[in-house]
């Protein structure tokens, strides 16, 4: 009896132990899911949105280069079509010279003014599109940083804050991200 209830003794603290281990791997990868599932939408999102914006960089691009040698080829034919003498008669006559200038100045400006809006907005997208997959990436490290280690909550509160926090596309000057309040990131995270 006495051996029996040794022996019984030892597999029920074995199996104490176990179950208490067992148990507390169950909740540390139930947690783990639960954190996947809440971070496994935004990696997505921002999969598809780096994808959507290379592809309009592509096309901000490619209309900057159409607009530019269009531009640079409507210029030079008109000041070819013209000629030397146009010019020399045009601006013999004051109110006629200034007419033409002001024209060509407006030209030349607005052409110039498309070229650098269109070339913002493709930097932008290139700069946003960068950013969307660093997101991703950064959101994928986390859970695998989760997975394997312990994080510390100020840690924590650093990774969701680079992660849902505003990015600066470039088009504004000293367009500055707000930092996220603490109030936000522990509903997100869903501790106090």
């Amino acid at each position: 009896d006495k051996n029996f209830e040794a022996w019984f003794g030892a597999i029920q603290t074995g199996f104490d132990t176990f179950f208490k281990k067992a148990n507390e791997n169950i909740k540390s990868n139930e947690d783990l899911y639960r954190e996947k599932l809440r971070l496994e939408a935004p990696a997505e999102y921002w999969k598809k949105r780096a994808s959507l914006l290379k592809q309009e960089s592509k096309s901000y691009m490619n209309l900057l280069i159409g607009i530019s040698v269009i531009s640079a080829l409507f210029l030079f034919i008109l000041l070819m079509s013209l000629g030397t003498g146009f010019f020399e008669t045009a601006f013999s006559d004051t109110v006629k010279g200034i007419k033409w200038s002001l024209i060509l100045i407006t030209l030349v400006s607005f052409l110039a003014f498309a070229i650098k809006i269109l070339s913002k907005m493709t930097f932008s997208s290139l700069h946003l599109s960068r950013d969307a997959e660093e997101r991703e990436q950064l959101t994928h490290f986390y859970l695998a940083l989760k997975k394997d280690t312990t994080i510390e909550p100020e840690e924590r509160q650093l990774i969701l804050q680079s992660l849902f926090s505003r990015a600066d596309t470039g088009l504004l000057k000293e367009d500055s991200s707000p930092t996220m309040p603490t109030s936000i990131i522990e509903k997100f995270s869903g501790s106090k």
